[in-house]
């Protein structure tokens, strides 16, 4: 985790999983639900392994598979769902305070509202490519801070 990235657990935990990497500026967040009777909910949020967060990255109350990456300022909204070996590119924002995004696996997020599905997804390229970038920062930001 950079410096800078605020994590917040308002509304239950966040349990992330292994070799995730939150750069600079990111905000995750897990805010308060209220159920129907207006009573607080608590309610865990997820986040996988080999995930990246690139700088500025917002991600408000969503769950995250495995092997995600977050483009620069990228944006989801509460309550959408990331499945596996996604891409959201930069500045792009998924859903809305209206609307809950499921996001299916290999999905690549182009821009606004344009989604394709990558057909040949690199699973283990990726994961040792994340664990190489995982270890080179473990030893590297420490130094810098």
């Amino acid at each position: 985790m950079h410096p800078y990235a605020i994590i917040q657990a308002q509304g239950g935990d966040i349990i992330f999983g292994d070799y995730n990497i939150i750069e600079e500026n990111v905000k995750i967040v897990n805010q308060k639900r209220l159920d129907a009777s207006g009573n607080p909910v608590r309610r865990a949020m997820r986040i996988g392994n080999y995930n990246m967060f690139e700088v500025g990255t917002s991600l408000d109350s969503s769950d995250v598979g495995d092997l995600n990456e977050f483009g620069i300022k990228s944006t989801i909204m509460r309550g959408c769902t990331i499945g596996i070996n996604c891409k959201i590119n930069p500045y792009v924002t998924l859903g809305s305070t209206s609307q809950r995004v499921k996001l299916e696996s290999n999905s690549v997020v182009v821009s606004n509202g344009f989604i394709r599905i990558d057909s040949e997804p690199l699973l283990d390229t990726k994961k040792q490519g994340m664990k190489e970038m995982s270890a080179a920062l473990a030893a590297l930001l420490p130094k810098n801070n």
